[in-house]
């Protein structure tokens, strides 16, 4: 059996009694909490012990801030509960101890499982082609656009770069704010440069470039440089307004919800926030415009999965068949279907076969845009890690405000990559 004991840890136990198993699941979806996640889970665990009599599940939560510096912690001293989420920035951290166990034979040997191909893209080995955690919590991240606001401006939703460039100039002409973006927090306009530097060079390339120990994929080649050069443009151009580094996540949302502001790319996780407010009806979903002569999928959607759930390695055989079944109960099609209908979550898991879900609008909205693309890539700041990411996001800063090109943005990112991801 393996304990942990430190201060800053719980204590798990990998129990086995006469009385049955008892299995340590560690997440961050506290019963109560403010998420639809943490209910759906709560039952599907309680469901789960209701089918299973003889195996109980030792619910273990702790809030985000938490359960990342516990994670961390776990993968520092090689233990870890028998089921836990985990996520891509901390694959690196578990992924030489072998800490979890490799899932491929089962995704392979049980299709009713419903695994999505390629959701595991983010809990994946590309030395061995190993999946080591199943999706739970993703998202999609597309354009909600007000079509209320265009319709006054005589225009259509862009679907190339040039048409996009004409709406940017149109509303700010009008005096409306094209995209409500929270410059301050960073991370939204990194969501920019993730569909500009795919539409320019395809998810393969950025892929490799940080996980398949491809070093001569470099980040300084001409592709990104344009990509970085269009975001710097729409910034030129006032396309995220006067004060966008100013702005924090809550005000980019009060821009577009009070109609001040025409797009606002964001996450599903939006989609209940809108659904309650007034303007619900005038709100749509778009996918991100196509480059001319850009290398990758031009339809390519975001659809990523920020965490997974992962089965630890080195249990006793009875405790690990126990674990593998908790594990494929919470990541059922039938979970996934709940998380469908209360909008705003994924899984990587398929919905039954022939299920009719009641969605809210925009999450079905979504899944058009989704089933209308060619491919789809969970975020790129998911394969970087937390310092790369962190410059990443602080170049993003410098090009909107027009401190600097995508030249020299790419020339230092580059720099970064060689220095974080391959110790140079």
């Amino acid at each position: 059996m393996k304990k942990i004991i430190a201060i800053t840890l719980a204590c798990f136990f990998y129990a086995t009694s006469s009385f049955g198993i008892t299995l340590d699941f560690y997440h961050l979806w506290p019963k109560g909490g403010p998420s639809m996640v943490d209910e759906i889970l709560w039952d599907a665990t309680k469901q789960f012990e209701e089918e299973n009599p003889g195996i109980t599940i030792n619910w273990m939560e702790d809030g985000h801030d938490q359960w990342a510096i516990k994670s961390k912690a776990m993968y520092t001293s090689g233990d870890v509960p028998h089921v836990m989420a985990t996520q891509p920035a901390d694959f690196d951290a578990f992924k030489e101890q072998k800490m979890f166990i490799k899932l491929n034979d089962l995704i392979d040997n049980d299709p009713d499982w419903g695994v999505i191909p390629g959701s595991y893209k983010t809990i994946y080995d590309p030395e061995d082609g190993g999946i080591y955690g199943i999706a739970f919590s993703g998202y999609f991240e597309f354009v909600y656009y007000n079509q209320r606001l265009f319709d006054e401006n005589g225009l259509e939703y862009p679907k190339t770069w040039d048409e996009l460039l004409n709406v940017v100039d149109t509303f700010v002409a009008a005096g409306i704010i094209p995209f409500a973006t929270a410059g301050k927090d960073a991370w939204p306009i990194s969501i920019q440069s993730h569909y500009l530097m795919d539409r320019e060079m395809g998810f393969d390339y950025f892929y490799d470039s940080l996980k398949s120990g491809k070093r001569e994929n470099t980040w300084d080649n001409p592709g990104y440089v344009s990509a970085f050069d269009r975001l710097a443009e729409l910034g030129k151009r006032g396309a995220f307004g006067d004060d966008v580094l100013s702005l924090g996540y809550g005000d980019a949302g009060n821009l577009f919800y009070t109609e001040q502001a025409a797009m606002y790319l964001q996450g599903s996780w939006e989609i209940n926030g809108i659904s309650d407010l007034d303007i619900a009806d005038n709100v749509q979903v778009g996918n991100y415009v196509s480059i001319p002569g850009g290398k990758g999928d031009q339809t390519a959607v975001t659809r990523g999965y920020g965490k997974s759930f992962a089965v630890a390695s080195g249990l006793p055989e009875e405790e690990e068949k126990a674990a593998i079944k908790f594990l494929k109960h919470i990541t059922s099609k039938e979970v996934a279907l709940a998380m469908y209908e209360a909008g705003g979550e994924l899984t990587g898991t398929n919905l039954p076969d022939g299920a009719t879900p009641k969605a809210k609008r925009l999450m079905t909205a979504h899944f058009d845009v989704f089933n209308a693309a060619g491919s789809s890539w969970a975020a790129y700041g998911e394969f970087t890690l937390p310092k790369m990411y962190a410059e990443w996001d602080r170049v993003g800063q410098q090009l909107v405000a027009g401190q600097i090109d995508g030249k020299a943005a790419a020339k230092y990112l580059e720099e970064q990559r060689l220095k974080i991801h391959y110790g140079e």
